[in-house]
């Protein structure tokens, strides 16, 4: 692999950034919120839709009769970034000697307690669709006071949740249907996900039985043997991780720019909120099949899977596309045997599957057409993220109402109301749309960052190439790294000419051979590369024709 200049890849502006003009340009573009609402103005007021019960209680909790009390029962904590302050889950676990297995509790913010549908909170909230991450900052969906405060399930405050109690054997099999309902909690730790994993990195002795890291520990076990059994069934793992900038001083840089870590810290909350997203899936298809919420993720395309096989085979790998099973053990084959070629089928599939999206059950006779196929599951929905997501909180709202759980009568009527499938169809489409809006802007405000801070402080990055693009103009190059996938155009990033470019009658693979003049290769006396020469000289070795020895071969 060669270092590639990453200053070079981030060609988005030029000249001198104005970071609060383009940022202004992302948030218009891309119907940013603003940081504060109208709604908001008031958020005790019971009009608003706060706190179905009036403003009793300095936490808004009110009368909690009709909620299952975890708070001295049951040790209760969140596994989160470090920075988040908007709490929306926590995990519990004990060992039920009657039943001979786990109780795992997944605790979840009871968010519509506090925002009753029709009202100018509810409003603002669905218009939003979700909170918007940019970067250095989030915009929420919800005002600080509840995201930040009444909603979010700090340590040591008490909280209402909708929660979930799941019996799991010590293999992770579920034994039968989850126990749902209200719950009141009071968590007794916040952990950050390097917490976690430093309990479940440590080289001491199992932790004493009866103590929060005991209980990490059995979690993780548990989401051990619920992640294998989901590999084995058929899942995807396609998913491309996050490039992360941590605005902490180090020496030049202001920040340090990585890729969000996939450690057993996050995947042991990533696998309990999949099976509590699957199993309220599956009671809302139960209890009110014609208006569910769901999340579907469509079937590949089999012509594009076809190309992708094509592909490999072209360039000698075998890669089976027979079903999901089939094209995961696939792509484990090739990152353990060919790294460069796993990094351009993986990016390949995951430009052709279509994005998962959220939908209305009555949008589709068929159930199959619901499928969501990365997860492999028949049914799925976002039930976790109440405080993020506003479709959280409709899938949040039809629960209640199946479970005949709302007291107040004129909120039941108002929710059932807001249920008919024509408005849950109408929700999802503007959830889906608000969602793309929300990743693009992410997207957009990260590279505008990146460009920001290579254009001052240029670094280089291992990069491998993965193919040849724009009619071989171009080098299509994975950054691992950065998780990042770039295009490199020859001419104009490069300063070469592509003289040659031929397949190999041995390997079956592309071939280019680029030519660089020696004036592009010779280094500028100020140490600065050449004008339009974009790669350091010292990447290239001259040849006595001027030729730099750069061939790469795909």
């Amino acid at each position: 692999m060669k270092p590639i200049l990453a200053a070079n890849l981030f060609r988005l502006w030029v000249g001198d950034i104005d970071l609060d003009a383009e940022m202004s340009l992302i948030r218009h573009k891309f119907a940013v919120p603003s940081m504060t609402a109208s709604a908001w103005a008031t958020p005790c007021n019971l009009d608003m839709g706060l706190c179905s019960e009036g403003t009793a209680g300095v936490d808004g909790l009110g009368n909690s009769e009709d909620r299952r009390d975890f708070r001295w029962s049951t040790r209760v904590f969140s596994i989160d970034p470090a920075s988040a302050r908007d709490v929306d889950d926590a995990l519990s676990v004990q060992w039920d000697s009657t039943e001979q297995c786990y109780r795992v509790g997944i605790h979840i913010a009871d968010v519509s307690h506090f925002v009753r549908p029709g009202t100018a909170l509810d409003q603002e909230a669905a218009q939003r669709g979700n909170t918007f991450y940019l970067v250095d900052h989030a915009i929420p969906m919800l005002p600080p006071t509840l995201s930040e405060g009444l909603c979010s399930l700090l340590p040591g405050t008490d909280r209402k949740t909708l929660s979930m109690e799941i019996l799991l054997t010590a293999d992770g099999f579920v034994k039968r249907d989850p126990w749902i309902g209200r719950g009141l909690v009071r968590s007794c730790a916040k952990l950050s996900y390097a917490d976690a994993q430093r309990i479940l990195s440590a080289l001491a002795p199992e932790p004493r039985p009866d103590t929060l890291e005991a209980d990490v520990v059995v979690l993780h076990r548990l989401a051990s043997r619920l992640r294998q059994r989901r590999l084995e069934r058929g899942a995807l793992c396609l998913g491309r991780r996050q490039i992360v900038l941590n605005w902490v001083a180090d020496g030049d840089h202001e920040h340090h720019v990585q890729i969000e870590p996939r450690d057993e810290a996050h995947w042991l909350v990533e696998e309990f909120m999949l099976l509590a997203n699957e199993s309220i899936a599956r009671f809302l298809t139960r209890h009110c099949p014609e208006n569910a919420l769901l999340r579907r993720h469509p079937a590949f395309d089999e012509t594009q899977l076809q190309r992708i096989a094509e592909w490999a085979q072209k360039r000698r790998y075998t890669f089976d596309v027979g079903d999901t099973k089939a094209i995961q053990t696939s792509l484990d084959a090739l990152a353990s045997s060919a790294p460069a070629a796993f990094y351009a089928v993986r990016n390949r599939l995951a430009k052709a599957m279509a994005n998962a999206e959220y939908v209305c059950a009555a949008d589709f006779e068929d159930p199959v057409a619901y499928r969501h196929t990365a997860l492999d599951l028949d049914v799925y929905t976002h039930f976790t993220s109440p405080i993020r997501r506003y479709a959280d909180l409709v899938v949040h709202r039809q629960v209640l109402l199946a479970l005949d759980s709302i007291p107040d009568d004129t909120l039941r009527l108002q929710t059932r109301a807001a249920r008919n499938a024509q408005t849950i169809s109408a929700i999802s489409g503007h959830c889906n749309q608000r969602k793309r809006d929300a990743e693009a802007a992410q997207t957009a405000a990260t590279w505008l960052h990146l460009a920001l801070e290579f254009y001052d402080k240029p670094r280089e990055y291992n990069a491998i190439i993965t193919g040849f693009v724009n009619r071989h103009q171009a080098l299509q190059l994975y950054i691992p790294s950065l998780d990042l996938e770039v295009i490199l155009d020859i001419a104009q990033d490069l300063g070469a000419v592509v003289r040659r470019q031929a397949e190999s009658t041995s390997t079956g693979l592309e071939e280019l051979e680029l030519y660089w003049s020696p004036s592009v290769l010779a280094p500028d006396p100020s140490g600065q590369s050449p004008a339009g020469a974009h790669c350091e000289a010292s990447q290239h070795r001259p040849v006595p024709d001027g030729r730099a020895d750069t061939r790469r071969r795909w």
